[in-house]
C-alpha cells in the first residue's frame, strides 16, 4: 500500500501527463490529415502526369510511323510503281522498293511488315517478298479497305488480310494505317498498310500494378492498348466508367466513380491529333494506400506515446532511469530487431543500435531518392520561376555555389509558328518537349539548371562566374544563335528567345523570367527568330502611341458597304500603319485594344448579334497572345470582320431563297437525266457560279454534293422496293460504271448496295 504522500504524487503526476496526452492526439490527427492530404493530391498529379507521358510516348511513335509512310508514298518510286507490272527483269526496282520498305520498319517505330499492293496491274510487295494477286483476293481487298479515309488507322485481328501464315508473332490484334493510292488522286490504284503488332504499343503502359490498370481506347472505345492484356481489342464503350467519360468535355481530368460497390479513380486524357482515349483507373483504397499507412502509423506512434506517459505516471515514484529502459523495450518492440549479445541490460547501448540502424535505413531512403533528382531539379526550378520557392530550398538549388559570387540569368523561347512546317497548332507541347531535351544535351550542366517548360514556354535558368557582363553577353548571343539554328535543323520551326538582366539573388528569378516573358512580346516589331536582350528594350518604355484614325474610317464604311474586298485592303493597311511604328509591344496592345474596342461599338451601332463577339474580354486576352501581324490580321477578319459581313448580307439575299428551291424541284423532277450546275444556269438565266454560291449560301452544301445525295437516296429505295440490277441503278443514276456507284455507296451508307438489298428487303 501506499501512503498519503506517495498517492498525490501519482495523481499529481497523472494529471500533468493526461495534459500532455491532449496535445499528442491533436497533434497526431492535425498531422495526419495534412500528410494524407498533400500525398494523395501528389499521388492524384502522379497519374496524370503518368498519362501524360504515355500519351506523348504512344503519339510521337505513331506520328513517326504516319509520317515515314506518306513520305515514302509521295515519291517518285511509288508514282512509277503503281504503273509497274513488275515482270522478273525488273529485280533493280523490287530491291529499291524493299530497302525504302525497310527503311521504315526501324526499331523504334514498332512497325512489323509493311505491304505495298499495286490494284491495277494486281501484285503485292512484303517482308517475304513480291507476290501476285488473284482477281478474287483484289476485289476483297477493295471491299475490306475501300470504306476507310484515304489515310486511316485501323485495328484487325491476327487474321487479317495480309496476316502472313509463317509469321509467329504472339499478338492477336493488329493497328494497320491505310494509305490509298495516289494519295492525291481520283481513282485507286493501289493501297500502302503499315502493320503494327498492339503488343510493341503495350509496352508504353509499364509493369501492371495490382489494382490498377491502364488503356489506351480509340474514339470508338475499343481498346488499342490495356495492361490486362485480354482485353486487348474488345470495346469496352458500355463500361460504366467510359459511360461517365463520354459526359465529360474537357480534354482531360480526374474523376471517382463507384463500380460494383467498390470506389475507382479515374485519370483521363483526350488526343487533339487522333481523338484517342488515354485512361487510367485505380481503387481509390491502393490510391490511397500510403495515406492509410500513414494514419495507421500516426496513430500506432500517438498510442505508444500515450501508453508511455499512462506508463510514466503510474512508476512515476520509480527511479529516474526506468523510463529509459522503458523507452528502450519500446523501440525493440516496435522495430522488431533482437538485443545486443552480451549488452541486454544496457539500454542505451540498445538505443544505439535502434538509431543507427534507423540512419542506415535513412540513408537507404536517400539513395532511392537520389534516382528522382532530375525530376526534383526540374520542380524546384518551376518553384524558382513562379516565385513559389521556400527560402530552406534556395539552398539546396545552389548547392554549395553560394560561397562564390554567382550570376543568373533566366533565358526563356517561344516556338514563333508551325505554319508552313510538318507541324499543326496542337504540337506545341510535343515541340516544347523536344526542344527541352536539346537543351539539356546542349548546354553544359555547369552553366545551366534543369531546363523546364512553363506555360508556353521553354525556360532555362543560366549561371556564370565572370563578373565582365558584356563577355557574358556576347556569350549568351553566341549560344542563343547556335539554338535557334539547331532547333531550326531539327525541327523545321522558328524560335525567338527573350533574355533577362542578370541578377545576383536566386529569389529574384521570378522578376527575371518575368522580364525574359516581356523581351519576347516584342517579338511581334522584331519577327519571327529574334533575339532580345530585356536591357535593350526597357529604357524604350513610353505611354505614347499614335493611331490611324483615317484608315480605320475607311474600313469602318467599307464594312457598312459590304465591300470585302475594300475590307480585307483596309484591315491589313491599318495592321500595318499600326506596326510600321517604332513602338513597344505595350504601346501595340493600347492600340491594338483600341481598334477592337472601336470595332465593338461599330458593332453594337449596326445592330448585329454574332455569337463569337459576346465576350469582349474573352477577346481581349485572346488577341494578346498572338506572336505576328499575319496572325492577328487573320484573327480579325475571322472572328468579328467576315461574321459581321456575313450579317450585314443576311439582310439583303432573301430573295436568294426562292432560287435555290427552284433549283432543289429540277433536281428532283429530273435527277434521272444529265443535269449539272451549267444547264440548270442557262434554264433560269443566271451565271453558273453565281447560282453554286447562292445554293451553297442556302442550302449548306454545294449543288453536286445535293445531287449525289438525292441520287444514293433514290438509289435506296430502288434497292428495298424493286428488283433492278445494281449495274442497272448505277447507269439510271449517271453514275460512270458500276464500281464508282458501289464505291460511292459504301462511303455513304458503310456497307455494298447488295448488303443494303438483303438487309432492307420488305417480303
Amino acid at each position: 500500500m501506499l501512503n498519503k504522500s506517495n498517492k498525490f504524487y501519482i495523481k499529481l503526476v497523472t494529471f500533468m501527463l493526461i495534459l500532455g496526452i491532449v496535445p499528442v492526439i491533436f497533434l497526431g490527427v492535425f498531422s495526419y490529415l495534412i500528410s494524407s492530404n498533400s500525398l494523395e493530391s501528389s499521388n492524384a498529379k502522379e497519374k496524370e502526369q503518368i498519362i501524360y507521358q504515355i500519351q506523348l510516348s504512344v503519339e510521337q511513335g505513331i506520328k513517326t510511323v504516319d509520317h515515314s509512310l506518306t513520305n515514302f508514298v509521295m515519291t517518285p518510286l511509288v508514282n512509277r510503281l503503281l504503273d509497274e507490272p513488275m515482270r522478273p527483269n525488273q529485280f533493280p526496282l523490287y530491291r529499291q522498293t524493299k530497302k525504302e520498305l525497310n527503311y521504315i520498319q526501324r526499331f523504334e517505330t514498332g512497325v512489323e511488315d509493311i505491304y505495298f499492293v499495286n490494284l491495277t496491274h494486281q501484285w503485292m510487295i512484303r517482308n517475304d517478298g513480291l507476290k501476285r494477286i488473284s482477281e478474287a483476293e483484289k476485289e476483297k481487298l477493295i471491299e475490306e479497305y475501300q470504306a476507310i479515309y484515304r489515310s486511316s488507322w485501323k485495328i484487325e485481328d491476327s487474321n487479317f488480310f495480309f496476316k502472313n501464315e509463317d509469321n509467329h508473332s504472339t499478338c492477336k490484334y493488329y493497328l494497320n494505317l491505310v494509305k490509298h493510292l495516289p494519295l492525291a488522286g481520283i481513282s485507286e490504284q493501289g493501297m500502302a498498310i503499315a502493320s503494327i503488332p498492339l503488343c510493341n504499343l503495350n509496352n508504353h503502359l509499364g509493369e501492371k500494378i495490382d489494382g490498377e490498370r491502364t488503356i489506351i481506347a480509340n474514339k470508338e472505345y475499343q481498346v488499342i492498348a490495356d495492361s490486362e492484356e485480354d482485353q486487348i481489342g474488345k470495346n469496352i464503350e458500355k463500361n460504366k466508367f467510359i459511360e461517365e467519360l463520354k459526359e465529360r468535355h474537357q480534354q482531360k481530368g480526374q474523376f471517382e466513380i463507384d463500380i460494383d460497390e467498390e470506389v475507382y479513380h479515374v485519370t483521363y486524357r483526350k488526343s487533339n491529333y487522333n481523338g484517342w482515349n488515354y485512361i487510367n483507373i485505380v481503387k481509390l483504397n491502393v490510391l490511397n494506400a500510403p495515406s492509410h499507412a500513414i494514419g495507421w502509423l500516426t496513430l500506432g506512434i500517438s498510442s505508444i506515446i500515450v501508453f508511455g506517459l499512462v506508463l510514466i505516471s503510474i512508476i512515476g515514484s520509480k527511479r529516474l532511469y526506468q523510463p529509459i529502459s522503458q523507452l528502450s523495450k519500446t523501440l525493440t518492440q516496435a522495430l522488431k530487431t533482437e538485443k545486443i549479445s552480451g549488452a541486454s541490460n544496457d539500454e542505451f547501448l540498445i538505443m544505439q543500435s535502434q538509431i543507427n540502424r534507423m540512419v542506415e535505413q535513412n540513408e537507404s531512403l536517400e539513395n532511392k531518392l537520389s534516382v528522382q533528382k532530375d525530376h526534383l531539379n526540374q520542380f524546384l526550378t518551376t518553384k524558382l520561376m513562379q516565385g513559389k520557392i521556400a527560402e530552406k530550398d534556395i539552398a539546396y538549388v545552389v548547392n554549395g555555389d553560394e560561397e562564390e559570387a554567382i550570376n543568373y540569368t533566366v533565358l526563356s523561347i517561344q516556338i514563333d509558328s508551325v505554319d508552313n512546317t510538318k507541324f499543326i497548332h496542337g504540337d506545341d507541347d510535343v515541340l516544347l518537349f523536344a526542344i527541352n531535351t536539346m537543351i539539356e544535351e546542349i548546354i553544359s550542366e555547369d552553366i545551366r539548371f534543369a531546363p523546364i517548360v512553363l506555360e508556353d514556354k521553354q525556360v532555362t535558368l543560366l549561371k556564370r562566374k565572370e563578373a565582365d557582363q558584356e563577355t557574358w553577353k556576347k556569350h549568351v548571343l553566341i549560344l542563343t544563335e547556335m539554338l535557334q539554328t539547331t532547333i531550326r535543323q531539327v525541327l523545321g520551326i522558328p524560335v525567338s528567345f527573350g533574355i533577362s538582366n542578370s541578377f545576383l539573388d536566386l529569389r529574384k528569378a521570378h522578376q527575371a523570367f518575368v522580364e525574359s516573358e516581356q523581351a519576347l512580346k516584342h517579338s511581334l516589331n522584331f519577327g519571327e527568330e529574334s533575339i532580345i536582350f530585356f536591357s535593350n528594350i526597357e529604357s524604350k518604355y513610353t505611354f505614347y502611341t499614335t493611331y490611324p484614325k483615317q484608315i480605320e474610317n475607311e474600313l469602318f464604311e467599307a464594312i457598312k458597304l459590304g465591300d470585302k474586298e475594300n475590307v480585307d485592303k483596309k484591315t491589313e493597311e491599318i495592321i500595318d500603319a499600326l506596326f510600321n511604328e517604332d513602338l513597344n509591344y505595350i504601346q501595340y496592345e493600347i492600340s491594338m485594344m483600341r481598334f477592337l474596342n472601336n470595332l465593338m461599338e461599330l458593332i453594337e451601332m449596326l445592330a448585329i448579334d454574332v455569337l463569337q463577339i459576346n465576350d469582349r474580354y474573352s477577346l481581349f486576352s485572346q488577341l494578346a497572345k498572338f506572336k505576328t501581324k499575319t496572325d492577328i490580321i487573320s484573327w480579325f477578319r475571322t472572328n468579328i470582320i467576315y461574321p459581321v459581313l456575313e450579317k450585314l448580307n443576311e439582310r439583303s439575299n432573301e430573295h436568294y431563297y426562292n432560287l435555290s428551291d427552284e433549283m432543289v424541284h429540277i433536281v428532283q423532277k429530273e435527277y434521272d437525266k444529265d443535269i449539272s450546275l451549267e444547264l440548270i444556269a442557262e434554264r433560269l438565266f443566271y451565271n453558273a457560279s453565281y447560282l453554286s454560291s447562292v445554293f451553297r449560301r442556302e442550302k449548306n452544301v454545294s449543288f453536286s454534293e445535293y445531287l449525289s445525295q438525292y441520287r444514293l437516296k433514290k438509289a435506296k429505295e430502288l434497292l428495298v422496293h424493286s428488283d433492278i440490277s445494281v449495274k442497272d441503278i448505277a447507269q439510271k443514276l449517271r453514275y460512270n460504271n458500276s464500281q464508282n456507284f458501289i464505291r460511292s455507296f459504301r462511303k455513304q451508307e458503310g456497307t455494298t448496295p447488295g448488303k443494303f438489298r438483303s438487309e432492307h428487303r420488305i417480303n
